[in-house]
């Protein structure tokens, strides 16, 4: 039976409809969700939204390295929030929320459908699903939720990290990108306070860490990290990870061909989009979600009117990066399509808002709870910027705040 919260409503006829407005559906709850519902409700006042996600909480993933690193940083409550409750200023009559994990989509008759073979129908989708991790599914390497779990049991497998992680003597992780990074910082500063013989190994692919961000950053974080006592191998690569069963050791296959021991091995390698429920015509080679710069869905077969109703925003769609600063500037942008689409306005004479996207100017890597890098206007700032900025917190306190519209 499809779960809803309490301030849904039933679906409605045909003329109830034509009386309340066409009906919006978001498929997914994380930071784009979220904010394109209330962006909707807030401009479209006839509008009916409809949210979908397979969990009723918003997983501030952000904080995941410290969440994963030091179970008491924060509690649960603080980086798990209750979806509706983030929506409750909006007329209960004009949206709603709906707990369940899209499998389809009928195009021919406007219906998303659930996996409990329920049916939202809709006069234009947003498809919002994001992005998620292999090791958030537990797959190539120990568990580790970097991002919201399909099956929503996201608080289930962040504790049983976090118990893994904290009894662990030798920790690797890999991929010296911006998680990596600030994964191997946080644990070196747990294990520097413990005064136990434990270790940490962050592995990178590249002669660098951190390669798709200013070197000067990179050369910052590398300074920080040694500082620390993790051991970074560069220019090296995982192959194959496995756990003996007896002994729950792990093993690590680096490609040239030498081996590593752990008891806890987290991967933090890159992103793949949430997309099994899309037509294969909407994706591109690597399985994100093609749009135009307004946003709207590419369809590799004939467009026709279903296909037209169809929209894309955040982590999902093909472009890079994929941020929270890149969603801020998606935001204006879909919501301007979805108008004139609405009003069948024509997008060649109405529409002056699309999204190119930017290059990153400013970025932060908070790298233990007292230091960190990062890019600010293109100046690297001072380690107690970064502390003062984000660090102190990973920005915890502002989560209504990023999530409003």
């Amino acid at each position: 039976m499809m779960r809803t919260e309490p301030n849904s409503f039933r679906l409605s006829s045909s003329l109830e409809d034509a009386q309340h407005g066409k009906r919006f559906v978001i498929n997914g709850g994380s930071f784009a969700g979220i904010r394109t519902a209330h962006g909707i409700l807030k401009q479209i006042p006839t509008a009916r939204v409809t949210l979908i996600n397979p969990s009723s909480q918003f997983f501030y993933n952000i904080a995941s390295p410290r969440i994963l690193a030091k179970s008491s940083a924060f509690q649960p409550e603080q980086y798990l929030i209750n979806i509706p409750n983030l929506l409750a200023r909006h007329d209960s009559t004009l949206f709603r929320f709906v707990e369940g994990l899209a499998t389809a989509i009928d195009e021919q008759h406007r219906v998303v459908k659930l996996a409990n073979l329920d049916k939202i129908p809709y006069d234009y989708l947003i498809i919002a699903s994001g992005s998620t991790t292999q090791p958030t599914e537990g797959l190539d390497s120990d568990m580790a939720p970097w991002k919201a779990r399909q099956d929503g049991q996201t608080l289930e497998c962040m504790m049983e990290s976090q118990k893994n992680i904290a009894a662990a003597e030798y920790i690797v992780t890999c991929d010296a990108g911006p998680v990596g990074v600030k994964f191997a910082g946080e644990i070196a500063d747990v294990l520097r306070k413990d005064g136990k013989n434990r270790s940490v190994t962050l592995i990178s692919g590249t002669t660098t860490i951190l390669p798709r961000v200013d070197e000067r950053v990179g050369r910052h974080a590398m300074a920080i990290l040694t500082r620390q006592g993790v051991k970074v191998v560069r220019e090296s690569k995982v192959v194959l990870a496995h756990r003996d069963i007896s002994s729950s050791k792990g093993t690590i296959n680096l490609q040239e061909g030498t081996t590593m021991s752990s008891d806890c091995f987290i991967s933090t390698t890159g992103l793949l989009p949430n997309n099994k429920f899309l037509p294969s015509h909407f994706l591109d080679e690597q399985g994100w979600t093609k749009v135009d710069m307004y946003l709207r869905a590419v369809s590799a077969v004939a467009t026709n009117e279903n296909l037209s109703r169809v929209y894309a925003i955040g982590n999902i769609v093909a472009y890079q990066p994929r941020t929270v600063r890149a969603l801020n500037e998606q935001l204006p942008v879909i919501l301007a399509t979805l108008e004139a689409d609405l009003h069948a306005m024509s997008p060649g004479e109405k529409l002056s808002l699309t999204y190119p996207p930017s290059p990153i100017t400013s970025i932060m890597i908070p790298i233990e709870d007292s230091a960190g890098t990062g890019l600010i206007f293109g100046m690297v700032p001072w380690e107690l910027v970064i502390w003062l900025i984000k660090g102190r917190n990973f920005l915890i306190p502002y989560i209504h705040r990023f999530l409003s519209w």
